[in-house]
């Protein structure tokens, strides 16, 4: 609500969101004596692969659209469906999920609220999605559907709780004020506009 009512709220967030730049590597240093015995061609090939597989997220090209979430809604949900070449994250509007758990320390597993996705929405998602949300009426007594851990993408900003809270928050209060200040010189403005042209 407040990236589309406060110009203020806006900038803070895309100077945030702007600044996020992905430039990743590879680490090649060989941390276990083993790996002095693995073929050449092996250790080329597992690398080619690797490097592969990690380009397939394109997260350099999807980083802008994630911190945005993050610095907006406090999470960024998605659904993953992998491919031969491509690796596609379909983002998942955060008012329709649910953190429910963290597994192996910091990883968190989330829910999609089967009863507040309209027709229209559903129709949007991805078929893979639109499958296990339509298998668990079956399955699940209510409206909760785990998206299973393989397809699952949930990052947080705040780990301290596993609610939302938006990061910028606390500056709500901060930049409403602004806006009343910026409203009440306007309308003062005015007044002394209309003063103004009665007087001549």
């Amino acid at each position: 609500y407040m990236v589309t009512k406060s110009g203020y709220y806006k900038r803070l967030v895309d100077y945030f969101v702007n600044m996020a730049i992905i430039n990743w590597t590879v680490d090649v240093e060989i941390k276990n004596e083993k790996m002095f015995s693995v073929n050449q061609k092996t250790f080329r090939k597992n690398y080619v692969n690797f490097v592969a597989q990690a380009n397939k997220f394109k997260i350099d090209n999807r980083i802008s659209d994630i911190m945005r979430k993050l610095f907006v809604e406090d999470a960024c949900f998605g659904f993953i469906n992998e491919d031969a070449i491509d690796c596609p994250i379909y983002f998942i509007d955060s008012k329709y999920c649910e953190i429910k758990k963290i597994v192996n320390g910091n990883v968190y597993e989330y829910a999609v609220n089967r009863s507040l996705i309209t027709n229209d929405y559903f129709e949007t998602l991805p078929s893979d999605l639109q499958s296990v949300l339509t298998k668990s009426k079956e399955i699940s007594l209510n409206n909760l559907v785990m998206i299973p851990y393989e397809n699952s993408f949930c990052i947080k900003y705040n780990n301290d709780f596993t609610y939302l809270y938006p990061p910028f928050l606390p500056l709500i209060l901060a930049i409403l004020d602004i806006e009343d200040i910026k409203e009440l010189n306007k309308a003062k403005s005015e007044a002394d506009t209309y003063k103004l042209i009665y007087f001549k």
